[in-house]
């Protein structure tokens, strides 16, 4: 669904992983809401769309960051077509040109249970990462997708859990571990704020 923090998580397991030395790319694949091109104000930059179509070659929109072993590609120009792109032969050739450069490749995808961009990119993925949000994400609709992913025999799935919010101890416990989220652990990720964070 919407809102429930895609981008902000992706962006940051990018960071995680290029800060474990893996050299890493992060893809704006949302070309309906561009929502990495917000985070990162990459608006104006020519990317995932424009490639599609021809207009510009693969090192064209893979740009750099200020974190070391972390790029970025956006989404480019919003198309009129995300879903029939995706689905074009040039996907695979992207993957395949890009498995043979970074260690780590991960998508931005639109809300799985909205449009079927990310379904047609979970066929080609590794892995697929729900996000689900503690008070916003709709159960039911989650179950829902999840069953439909079955019978399209996409199995490879995993959840993160976004916004998770744990009281600070139970009743007579010495201690209690109760942060939100946990931002500022002071590791200097990515843009000089810290850990990306929502705007």
């Amino acid at each position: 669904m919407p809102g429930e923090g895609k981008t902000f998580c992706a962006l940051n397991l990018a960071a995680v992983f290029a800060y474990s030395e893996k050299k890493t790319v992060i893809i704006g694949f949302d070309m309906r809401k561009p929502g990495l091109n917000k985070v990162l104000n990459l608006n104006d930059y020519e990317g995932l769309s424009q490639y599609y179509i021809g207009k510009v070659q693969l090192d064209d929109i893979i740009h750099t960051t200020e974190q070391d072993n972390l790029f970025v590609i956006p989404s480019g120009a919003i198309p009129p077509n995300p879903s029939e792109l995706i689905s074009s032969p040039k996907t695979n050739e992207l993957f395949e040109e890009l498995s043979k450069r970074f260690d780590v490749i991960i998508l931005d995808t639109p809300p799985m249970g909205v449009v079927a961009d990310p379904v047609l990119l979970a066929r080609k993925s590794d892995t697929l990462i729900f996000l689900a949000r503690q008070n916003y994400t709709i159960r039911e609709a989650f179950y829902q997708t999840l069953k439909h992913l079955e019978t399209e025999g996409i199995t490879n799935t995993g959840v993160l859990f976004n916004d998770i919010q744990i009281k600070k101890g139970r009743k007579n416990a010495k201690y209690g571990y109760g942060y939100g989220y946990g931002y500022g652990y002071g590791y200097g990720y990515g843009y000089g704020h810290g850990y990306y964070e929502e705007q």
